[in-house]
Formats: C-alpha cells, structure tokens, sequence
C-alpha cells in the first residue's frame, strides 16, 4: 500500500481495543471511518479495503523483572509489515526508550496520559500530544487530530518515551510521599491542619500543584496503586536502575501494607 498524506478523511485501523484504543477510537469516530482489531498477535485479517494509517494500543505487560513482554508490539507491526506495507503508524503502547528500535521508520512514538476511569474525557482534552518520528509522518498525524484543541510536540521517539515515564513515575512518587504525609500527621494528632495544609496547596500552590494529595488510594490503602503505576514503575526502574527508584517502590510496597485509620 502507498502512503498517501494527501488523504482528507483517511480510514484508520486501530489494533489493541483497551482502554487507551477505545478513548482514541471513540476521538476518531466522530471524524474518520475506522476498523477495529482487538488484536494481541498476528494476523490482523483485514476484512475491508486497506486502512490508510494505522494506530497500535496493544498491551505490553511488565514482566517480574521490570523488564516489557514486547510480544504484542512486535507481533502487530509485523503483521502490519506483512499486510500493509509501510503506511504510516501511531504507536501508543507504553515502551521505554530502549525499545524505540523496535519500531519501523514510519511509525510515530505518541504515548498516552489517559486516566483509566475518564480516559475518553481526558484524550479529548489533552493538553499536548507527543509526537516522537520522523517529521514526514509527524505532520500526517497532526492533520489526522487537528480537530483536538492540543498542543503539538514533535520530538524523537526516545524523548517521547522519556517524557511518559517522568511524569507517571513523578506522580506515583507524589502519591507515596503525600500519603506518607497523611500517615505522619495521623500519628502525631495532626489530622486537621494537614488537611487544611492540603487545600491551601490545592488552591493556591501552582509548584505542587493539586493532583494526587488525597489518600487513600482507589483500593483503600496507602501508597500509588491501579494498572499503570505499579508497571511504569517497574519498568522505569528496570530501565535505570535506579536507587532511589528501587526504594520508592519498596516504600510503596510497604504502604500498601497498611489501611489509613
């Protein structure tokens, strides 16, 4: 198939139906025609005519080591390889830098920062968009979601990844020291102005800012928890091997241990 970035209303195929592949199709739909493969390996099967681009939001799980199973990933662009040729691909499974080898020159690295239970709220305003490739598939991708009242970043795929795994990792740091936080000033008799503490930073503290301040967690502990922290952590740390994160998630661990009064 040929690249045509001419296309006004390209048909779009999008393999991996998550929760991230289902916030970017229920975006899409209401502009392009789509095909939808909830597909975790090859073949995709194409049942129509050929998409003209091609978005992949399959899983990669974080195995006990940290390390990604990239079997999902390398399965689907193969078998958009085998299939499609070379159209141009939006890649929005979470990987960390080291793996942007793996994707083909025609694939664009654009991670998501979606929440899991207002994820299709949170697509439709994110504030910027990465867009980590090469600039002649960059600028296709920014046509495809001009409609989105967001902020283009076009960057490396490296830098993209970089910029994912900073900021989930910084906000499950945020939520373990926060909590703590909460832990301590129940401990020392202090509830109440801890709390009121906690909305005066929410108000007026840009620096901090107001997310992710309130314990407990959505399982009624301590500590950062739900689907995307917990692995982007590991990875990271995998990717780092870094100390400080390595005692973070052992902190987290621990509080997870312990229910909030």
């Amino acid at each position: 198939m040929e690249n045509n970035f001419a296309l006004k209303e390209p048909k779009i195929l999008i393999i991996g139906y998550g929760t991230v592949g289902q916030a970017v199709a229920q975006s899409l739909s209401k502009h392009y025609e789509l095909e939808i493969k909830d597909k975790k390996s090859a073949p995709i099967n194409i049942t129509n005519d050929d998409p003209d681009a091609v978005i992949v939001c399959v899983d990669a799980d974080t195995m006990a080591d940290g390390s990604i199973d990239t079997t999902n990933i390398e399965a689907a662009l193969a078998s958009i390889r085998s299939e499609l040729g070379a159209p141009p691909i939006m890649v929005k499974t979470t990987l960390t830098p080291n793996l942007m080898h793996l994707l083909p020159d025609n694939a664009v690295y654009s991670p998501e920062f979606l929440r899991q239970n207002i994820a299709a709220v949170d697509f439709q305003q994110q504030p910027f968009m990465l867009l980590g490739g090469d600039p002649e598939f960059t600028i296709f991708w920014r046509n495809v979601f001009k409609y989105l009242s967001t902020r283009f970043v076009e960057t490396t795929p490296e830098a993209a990844s970089w910029t994912k795994y900073l900021h989930n990792a910084y906000l499950a740091s945020k939520v373990s020291w926060f909590h703590e936080m909460d832990e301590r000033a129940a401990a020392v008799g202090d509830l109440q102005n801890y709390s009121a503490a906690l909305g005066i930073i929410d108000l007026y503290d840009d620096a901090i800012g107001s997310s992710h301040l309130s314990a407990p967690n959505t399982e009624g502990t301590y500590g950062y928890a739900g689907r995307c922290f917990p692995k982007d952590m590991a990875a990271f740390q995998h990717y780092l091997n870094s100390d400080l994160l390595h005692r973070i998630m052992e902190h987290n661990n621990e509080q997870r241990n312990r229910t909030p009064n």
